[in-house]
């Protein structure tokens, strides 16, 4: 397979947005755009594509080190970071694990076993051309979602009828289906997804830098998967996809608080609801700027000193009466006292 994608690519056109921008071709890129689209190219796109090289227009590419300590982009790379994790730590790799032996048990013979392993390849395969039909419909926030929500629900119920192994009839079909149905979870949602979030995140001079960031997470964290699911295994039995589990739901959540719908939307657009949601925090709670809050704290402080102030002189003031008081006692003649004696 690998030799047969390195003989076609000099058949494949090349990137439209790195001839325009980084070549500026636009011939080549308008031909490069009607090639991957089969059709005229749209004025929209080329607009889109142009604004695109005015706003990167001067600028170089940057570098791993660039990306990383440029702070305007924080946001947007730790949801590449967490998308990119997510995907490898979703456990979709881990349920092959199972499947042969779920196979057996659910009655298929031993010889049968390796092709229905194989339709669960073209399960994945099924699942991820039905989110590029729907991935312009629905939006790339609300499949990423909604994979993930129902990849917890799905391992929910896999452990569950893992536990009932044995004891509950049918249960080997039950999880037959989880596994099936865990699969097409995923394709449709962050196989489909998380692979183009960098390029519709990031301009062009930072995307290779966060192509480079999204690829070597994935591969860490498939090792990590890799060597860790043995002993998840062995020491949670049944339960050793409750992990996972937890894994999704807080992808889910994450996706839900810090991902921008993308569909339909412009890099610039997007970078401008990711610039308002940083103002916002950096703004507080009651949407005041920084220089506010400064003046406010410089404001209680001089309060406070001109408090200390005050109660400095108030005692001093009380200690000078209290010298000329006794002052004056120490300087009147003494008073005799004659007694009467009856």
């Amino acid at each position: 397979m690998d030799v047969f994608v390195v003989l076609t690519l000099p058949w494949f056109p090349e990137s439209p947005r790195f001839l325009l921008i980084d070549k500026g071709d636009k011939e080549g890129c308008s031909q490069a755009l009607r090639r991957l689209r089969g059709c005229p190219v749209s004025e929209e796109e080329m607009e889109e594509i142009l604004q695109e090289q005015e706003l990167a227009a001067g600028a170089q590419a940057r570098s791993l080190w660039g990306l990383l300590s440029d702070r305007n982009l924080w946001r947007q790379l730790r949801i590449v970071m967490a998308a990119s994790s997510a995907m490898m730590l979703c456990g979709n790799d881990s349920i092959y694990f199972y499947a042969s032996y779920i196979f057996q048990e659910a009655g298929i013979p031993t010889g049968k076993i390796q092709y229905i392993t194989i339709c669960t390849g073209a399960c994945e395969l099924t699942a991820s051309i039905m989110c590029n039909l729907l991935i312009e419909r629905t939006g790339r926030r609300r499949l990423l979602m909604g994979g993930y929500a129902m990849m917890s629900g799905w391992a929910v119920v896999f452990t569950m009828a893992l536990c009932l192994q044995g004891k509950v009839p049918g249960m080997p079909y039950l999880s037959m289906l989880c596994i099936f149905a865990y699969i097409l979870s995923f394709g449709m949602g962050p196989a489909g997804v998380t692979g183009v979030l960098p390029a519709e995140l990031f301009d062009q001079m930072a995307r290779p830098a966060a192509y480079m960031v999204a690829g070597s997470l994935m591969w860490l964290n498939l090792l990590l998967v890799g060597m860790a699911f043995p002993f998840i295994v062995v020491n949670l039995g049944q339960f050793c996809f409750l992990p996972f589990c937890g894994i999704c739901v807080l992808a889910c959540l994450f996706m839900y608080w810090n991902l921008p719908e993308t569909k339909g939307r412009s890099l610039a657009e997007i970078t401008a609801e990711f610039d308002k949601r940083g103002s916002a925090e950096a703004n507080g709670s009651e949407g005041r700027s920084l220089a506010e809050i400064t003046a406010e704290f410089d404001k209680c402080g001089s309060a406070e000193a001109k408090g200390s102030e005050d109660k400095g002189e108030q005692g001093q003031s009380n200690q000078e009466e209290a010298h000329q008081l006794r002052d004056l006692r120490s300087g009147e003649e003494p008073v005799e006292i004659n007694h009467v004696h009856v």
